[in-house]
């Protein structure tokens, strides 16, 4: 599924939850839950955010509205080279 996901972001650029459900056939709940996921790992960030703290020690980390709601993802480089070894990977089967 997060495979799914990266290949919205990376051939649609970035996009808000209800347009990954819809490129991808997911949920909408399912995509968000990815979206958080793959952003807890560091693999995508919000295009905007008005937070301007570093989550790490932000008081208010995963339950920042600016996360919640944020106008759409885009790639880290970490996300940027999973995209690429997913893209390797599905090239060799």
């Amino acid at each position: 599924m997060y495979e799914e996901v990266l290949k919205a972001l990376s051939e649609f650029g970035a996009y808000e939850v209800g347009e990954i459900s819809r490129r991808t056939g997911l949920s909408s709940p399912l995509v968000e839950q990815l979206l958080s996921e793959m952003h807890e790992r560091g693999y995508i960030k919000p295009l905007v955010s008005e937070c301007e703290m570093e989550h790490s020690g932000c008081s208010c980390s995963g339950g920042c509205v600016s996360l919640q709601t944020p106008s759409g993802w885009t790639f880290t480089e970490a996300g940027a080279a999973l995209l690429e070894s997913e893209s390797s990977f599905g090239a060799e089967g």
